[in-house]
C-alpha cells in the first residue's frame, strides 16, 4: 500500500522543481495512503493539502503544519475528529464521504471547537449525519464556522441551535449509546460486502495487489517481446561518426543546452547541458575528444562537436548542485587568448612640441615690427632686421670712412 515518502511528495512538487522546503500546495490523492506521515518533516510551510479518495483511517502528523489552511479528505475512512487543535490556520476542512458516526460526533465536535480560524466544513456522506441536529449541534458548539456543507449558516439558526443545545446534548447521548448497541447486534456489520472501513481496506489491498500481477504480467510479455522488440532492446546506440567521418550531433534526451566557444579572448569552450536537477549523477557518463564530448544521460546520448579542437588533459567536468546542470569546460589547442589591448604611450617630448607650437601659433605680435624666435627653448620678441636695414653708405658716412678709396678686392 501507498505511503508518503520523500521520493513521493518530490515527484508530486514538479510544479515547484521539487523543492520541499518552500512548498504550500500539493496534491496526494488516489495514492492508496493508509497512513498521514511525514509532512511535519518536509513540507512544514504546506498552505493546501489534497488526501482525498485514499484509505487514511486517523487523522493524526499535522500538528507542525502551523500554515496550513485548507485540508481535503474526502472519501477516506476517518472515524473521528481529532489532532486538529495545533492547526492555527485550518480555515477550510473537507470530510465528506467518511465514517464519523454518531457515538464520536461529541469528541470530534470538541476538536473543531478549538481550531480557532476554522470558517467552512463538509461532513456529507458521514454516518454522523444521521443524527437529526448534527448541523444545529456543530454550529452551537462551534462559533467560529460560518459555512456548513456548502451553505452559509444564517444567523436566526445559529440563535436557534443555541437555545437547543442543552436539549440536542440530552438526545445526542442518548442516541450514542443506542447506535453503539445496535452495531454489536446488527447482522450487517459482519457482512464482508457491507461499505466500512475494513471493506475499503480490503478493496484498496485487492486492487493493489491487481496491479502488482498486472506489472508482473507486463514483465514477463517485455522478456518474451516480439521480433521487433528485440530488435529495439539490441539496437546499440548511435556511433560517433557519420559514414562521411563527420561526428554526429545528437540529442536523444531532448535536453537544452548551451555552447560558447570564445575565440577571441579566453580560447575557452564552455558547454552545459541542462540534466534534470534530481538525476543520480552517476546515471551520468562523459566522454571527452578533442574534436567532440559525448554524454551519456541514464542511457540516452548527446553528443556535440567542437569547431576548434581542446586540451582534454586540461578540460574539467562539473554539476551544479543548485540546478543540476553539468558544465564543461576545455582551452583550445590551436588557439591562444589574446592579450588585453594597451594604449600606446605618447612621447613627453612630442607631447611637449606639439603644445609649444599649438601656443605660438595663438600668439599675438604686441609691437608692428616685431618677430618671435625661438632661443634655447624661450620666445624672445625681436626686430624685423629687414625693415631696419641701414644703407651701406649711410653707414660709411657716419664712420668717416671714403668708400672711394677702399680697394678693390682681386
Amino acid at each position: 500500500m501507498g505511503r508518503i515518502t520523500i521520493d513521493l511528495l518530490r515527484k508530486k512538487s514538479e510544479h515547484n522543481d521539487g523543492v520541499l522546503t518552500t512548498l504550500e500546495e500539493i496534491s496526494l490523492h488516489q495514492c492508496s495512503i493508509e497512513k498521514i506521515e511525514n509532512l511535519e518533516l518536509y513540507c512544514r510551510h504546506l498552505k493546501i493539502l489534497y488526501l482525498q479518495d485514499n484509505i487514511i483511517e486517523k487523522l493524526e502528523n499535522l500538528d507542525k503544519l502551523k500554515e496550513l489552511e485548507y485540508l481535503n479528505l474526502a472519501v477516506n475512512s476517518i472515524s473521528k475528529i481529532e489532532n486538529l487543535e495545533h492547526c492555527e490556520s485550518l480555515n477550510k476542512l473537507d470530510l465528506t464521504m467518511n465514517f464519523v458516526d454518531i457515538e464520536d460526533l461529541k469528541t470530534s465536535v470538541e476538536c473543531l471547537s478549538k481550531v480557532p480560524k476554522l470558517k467552512e466544513i463538509y461532513l456529507t456522506g458521514n454516518p454522523c449525519e444521521k443524527f437529526k441536529y448534527c448541523k444545529e449541534y456543530i454550529i452551537a458548539k462551534c462559533p467560529q464556522i460560518k459555512i456548513y456543507n456548502g451553505n452559509e449558516i444564517l444567523k436566526s439558526e445559529r440563535i436557534k441551535s443555541q437555545q437547543m443545545l442543552n436539549e440536542i446534548e440530552t438526545l445526542l447521548e442518548k442516541e450514542s449509546k443506542q447506535h453503539i448497541i445496535f452495531k454489536e447486534n446488527d447482522p450487517n456489520q459482519k457482512d464482508p460486502n457491507h461499505y466500512s472501513v475494513e471493506y475499503r481496506r480490503n478493496l484498496y489491498k485487492d486492487l493493489e495487489n491487481d496491479k502488482i500481477k498486472r506489472e508482473k504480467e507486463k514483465e514477463a510479455e517485455a522478456k518474451k517481446g516480439s521480433l521487433w522488440d528485440d530488435e529495439e532492446k539490441n539496437k546499440e546506440p548511435p556511433s560517433v561518426y557519420k559514414p562521411n567521418g563527420e561526428v554526429r550531433l545528437i540529442n536523444q534526451g531532448r535536453y537544452d543546452f548551451l555552447i560558447d566557444e570564445d575565440v577571441k579572448k579566453t580560447a575557452i569552450v564552455t558547454y552545459t547541458l541542462k540534466v534534470p536537477k534530481f538525476m543520480d549523477t552517476s546515471k551520468i557518463k562523459v566522454d571527452l575528444h578533442p574534436q567532440y564530448v559525448r554524454i551519456d544521460v541514464n542511457g540516452k546520448i548527446t553528443q556535440w562537436r567542437f569547431d576548434n579542437d581542446i586540451i582534454v588533459e586540461k578540460a574539467s567536468v562539473k554539476r551544479s548542485m543548485t540546478t543540476g546542470w553539468l558544465e564543461i569546460k576545455a582551452p583550445m589547442a590551436q588557439v591562444k587568448p589574446r592579450e588585453p589591448y594597451q594604449p600606446k604611450q605618447p612621447d613627453k617630448y612630442e607631447e611637449l612640441k606639439k603644445k609649444e607650437e599649438k601656443r605660438i601659433k595663438e600668439l599675438k605680435p604686441l609691437k608692428p615690427n616685431v618677430d618671435f624666435v625661438r632661443d634655447e627653448n624661450v620666445i624672445k620678441e625681436v626686430e624685423k632686421l629687414e625693415e631696419n636695414k641701414k644703407d651701406i653708405v649711410e653707414i660709411s658716412k657716419e664712420c668717416g670712412v671714403d668708400l672711394d678709396e677702399i680697394p678693390d678686392l682681386d
